[in-house]
């Protein structure tokens, strides 16, 4: 089961589990074998801002009917297969592996065989707009309209990044800062505009201009400065006046890596910095959070492979050692610190 911290329904109430449908996913009919004892609908569903992820599974066969929306659906199967209807028509779809796209403002149904499970990614049309706008620094004139997945490295790449994130979800629950969730949610939108065809595509291509040593020294202390903040990639464009396709091939050209991967390195020194501080109350996980990494066991090995040891290490070696001699064993006094 994924994203099982955040349960949003479980029900075989066939009439409740519509009404849920219509307020939250653009539902207009639920269809069941209501004649068919303890059928569970099980839904579990994050939201950011504008970005859900939602699980799905049901013990029987189900037909979902739904209206047009403003955000796109991308549907990935777990178990079972699914059949996709857009305008009435059926879906073009892609492998059991790359998923099928379903376009935001179109009405669609879904039917869903016993015992399925779909993992399914919602991004409102209109933040995808507004991403490739930063991306490329060129508005575009219209809609974006996607074509259907295929089985290509790109799709799979798509793919492993949302699993990727609904485990991290997973594993770090409500423990998750805000600022992880908004930098996991803009690397989902920027993903998915670079791993699908559309009609701007074309733009992504194109050479982007570079800034100068100066705008990216901005960036660089704009960085140091925010470590602890979201650090959107729209937003450490802005400071640059930049494009973010610009910004990123200048930090490729100077500094051999992606603005994402310095602002890493920045935290990576701040935790080690708050490591060395701690004290018998601080915790590896702790420092990991306050720092901006949502998954330990990456923390840990990002910490490895830039200081050489473990955060755990670090934070051992930080505390005071207790030195215990064998008269003040004998005598109960207590012991001292060296």
């Amino acid at each position: 089961m994924l994203l099982a911290n955040y349960p949003e329904c479980r029900s075989g109430d066939a009439d409740e589990i519509e009404s849920l449908l219509i307020a939250n996913a653009g539902g207009t009919h639920f269809d069941v074998d209501r004649e068919r004892a303890n059928f569970v609908f099980h839904v579990n569903m994050v939201r950011l801002n504008d970005v859900a992820l939602l699980w799905s599974t049901c013990n029987t066969a189900i037909h979902i009917d739904h209206g047009p929306v403003s955000y796109l659906r991308h549907v990935f199967p777990i178990e079972k297969s699914s059949r996709i209807e857009i305008d009435g028509r059926p879906a073009t779809s892609g492998s059991h592996l790359s998923g099928s796209l379903v376009p935001n403002g179109r009405s669609w149904r879904i039917d869903n065989e016993a015992d399925f499970q779909n993992l399914s990614l919602r991004i409102e049309a209109g933040a995808l707009k507004r991403k490739l706008w930063a991306m490329t620094g060129i508005e575009p004139a219209g809609d974006l309209e996607f074509q259907p997945s295929d089985n290509d490295s790109r799709t799979l790449l798509l793919r492993d990044a949302v699993f990727r994130f609904a485990h991290d979800i997973q594993a770090m629950g409500p423990h998750l800062p805000a600022r992880s969730m908004l930098e996991l949610e803009q690397v989902l939108v920027v993903g998915y505009l670079l791993c699908n065809r559309h009609n701007y595509s074309q733009l992504l291509q194109l050479q982007p201009a570079a800034p100068s040593l100066a705008q990216v020294r901005r960036v660089e202390d704009f960085i140091a400065a925010n470590w602890n903040k979201p650090l959107d990639i729209e937003v450490l464009a802005a400071v640059a006046d930049v494009s973010v396709r610009s910004l990123f091939r200048s930090f490729r050209n100077l500094l051999d890596c992606s603005p994402q991967a310095f602002v890493k390195k920045i935290r990576l020194k701040q935790a080690r910095t708050l490591l060395r501080r701690g004290g018998d109350s601080t915790s590896v996980m702790a420092i990991a959070l306050q720092c901006g990494f949502h998954s330990l066991g990456h923390f840990a090995r990002s910490y490895r492979d830039l200081f050489g040891e473990l955060p755990s290490d670090t934070l051992h070696h930080s505390r005071p050692s207790i030195h215990i001699e064998p008269s003040e064993q004998i005598n109960g006094s207590s012991p001292k610190t060296a």
